[in-house]
């Protein structure tokens, strides 16, 4: 239903935001640097189809298109390996699919099966990006934009690792100001010539919700015009969070606008981001530092706006929560040519090992990416013929070729809310199953109601075969990287013998 209420331009939403304070006053004057530089910067919720780099999505991040184009390679088909906060960045900080870091259930002799108090623990059997690093001499920190009190491990590798967030959910977290500026604190007191790797996760786009955070950071109000009109509705609001076909109740705007306006607002909050990124750069390069850096800017996953039936939100593994931007800058004693857009397909599994393999290092057995260097340098081989997503707050897959999308969703296995507010009814439906399989010649795909459907309920596909066996493999690897006493048969020599030989574990 069409309201009659002011709505912003687009023009008025992606003009001239204010920048960061402290980005705008900081100088960046230092000597030149020789010190080697990695600094992996991720953003939550960065979905591709948003920005400047989408073919036909709005110019949200102009700036961060010009910059690329002068100075970085742009991966324009990257798939996260999970819709879910914690699982995508443990993907990104040991370059394995999350799986190994979903602490297994305990099955009792009884048959009954208890749940783990802690469901995310990254094992010390699985390889460690910031490890490799901390190994080789180079010194390293974690700034964190959330405080991740359900995940174990994370911190493995780094000397200094804050974690500064509030409480878990909307509204948590300190901004990518004060994230910056503890990043670049620690930076500047290092020795010229020190080789530094760190990793700074920013969660801004997950707070633009809050009414306070929003004013907080600089926002400017919306303007008066009209917005994309296939979102000129209103969305009901859930009970609880999460919910299917309905706002989460935490991120519902005061006086319940349209869709479009959520959809504007993030827009807004792009380009805002987009500015102050762009200043991040050039601080690095006034500093001396950009030159020996290697940066990598990429989504730890997407966000939805209804086309999977969650709003304001990601959690299912389609490729409006999958499909993320990557640039990566590569530092000049590389040799890699820059100004290049690159569309083979890659995964977040990827980026470990690619930055491993650019500095020398060696990458360690049991990292399930596959290493980008020959890429960057221009071999147009492929590197990889699927990449898989899961581990969302719905159950389910997904699958990715150059060609096609397989996506799998089992919305009443995990939980009830869930369940009921996909079919709309109380009665619950454990081992019900839908399968899509989408084509990505036909038109682009935005989510489960996207274009290019070839067939609902698909059984016989050759990529949900790969899923299976890919998850299967997992699976496995999971049980041998978590030993105990309840899973010794799962873990026997000849499936340890196996998953070494497919290079799936170390020695």
């Amino acid at each position: 239903m069409a309201l009659d209420t002011p709505r912003p331009t687009r023009r008025s939403l992606l003009g001239a935001l204010p920048l960061v304070p402290w980005l705008a006053s900081c100088s960046g004057e230092r000597v030149q640097s020789s010190g080697r530089g990695v600094l992996v910067l991720v953003l939550d919720a960065l979905r591709y189809g948003r920005t400047s780099f989408a073919e036909g999505g709005p110019d949200t991040t102009p700036r961060l298109r010009e910059w690329a184009g002068e100075r970085a390679v742009v991966l324009d088909d990257m798939w996260s390996a999970s819709p879910s906060l914690v699982p995508a960045h443990v993907a990104l900080l040991t370059g394995c699919d999350p799986m190994v870091a979903r602490t297994p259930r305990v099955e009792l002799s009884d048959g009954r099966v208890i749940d783990p108090i802690t469901p995310w623990t990254i094992p010390s059997g699985a390889p460690s990006l910031a490890s490799e690093f901390l190994k080789d001499g180079w010194s390293t920190a974690a700034f964190i934009d959330h405080r991740f009190p359900i995940l174990r491990g994370l911190e493995r590798g780094f000397l200094r690792f804050d974690s500064f967030g509030g409480q878990t959910g909307e509204g948590a977290g300190s901004g990518l100001a004060n994230v910056c500026f503890r990043f670049w604190e620690w930076l500047t007191d290092m020795e010229e010539d020190a080789d530094w790797f760190a990793y700074v996760h920013l969660n801004d786009l997950e707070l633009i919700w809050n009414e306070e955070e929003w004013k907080r950071t600089g926002h400017p109000d919306l303007g008066t015009q009209d917005l994309d009109p296939a979102l000129d509705w209103v969305p009901p609001v859930g009970a609880r969070s999460p919910v299917f076909h309905a706002l989460p109740p935490r991120r519902v705007l005061s006086g319940q606008p349209p869709l479009s306006v959520y959809q504007a607002r993030y827009d807004a909050a792009l380009n805002w981001v987009d500015t102050n990124f762009v200043r991040l750069f050039e601080m690095l390069r006034a500093s001396g530092r950009l030159e020996d850096t290697t940066v990598v800017l990429v989504g730890s996953h997407g966000i939805s706006f209804g086309e999977s039936g969650l709003f304001v939100t990601s959690g299912v593994s389609c490729d409006v929560d999958l499909h993320v931007p990557c640039i990566i800058h590569p530092a000049a004693s590389l040799g890699v040519d820059v100004g290049r857009r690159m569309d083979s397909l890659t995964s977040t599994l990827d980026i470990a090992p690619t930055l491993l393999d650019l500095v020398g290092l060696d990458v360690p057995l049991g990292m399930h990416g596959k290493g980008l260097t020959g890429l960057l340098a221009g071999d147009a081989t492929a590197v990889r013929e699927a990449a898989f997503g899961s581990h969302g707050d719905v159950e389910g897959l997904c699958a990715v070729s150059e060609q096609d999308i397989y996506v799998e969703v089992e919305p009443g296995k995990r939980r009830v809310s869930l369940d009921n507010s996909w079919f709309g009814d109380d009665r619950r439906r454990h081992n019900d199953v839908f399968r899509y399989l989408y084509s990505r010649q036909k038109g682009q795909v935005h989510g489960l109601s996207g274009a290019g459907l070839v067939d609902q309920q698909s059984a016989d596909h050759a990529l949900r075969a790969a899923a299976e066996a890919w998850y299967a493999d997992m699976g496995a690897v999971r049980e041998v990287l978590h030993p105990s006493a309840w899973n010794a048969e799962k873990r026997g020599e000849d499936v340890i013998a196996e998953l070494r030989s497919k290079g799936l574990i170390g020695g």
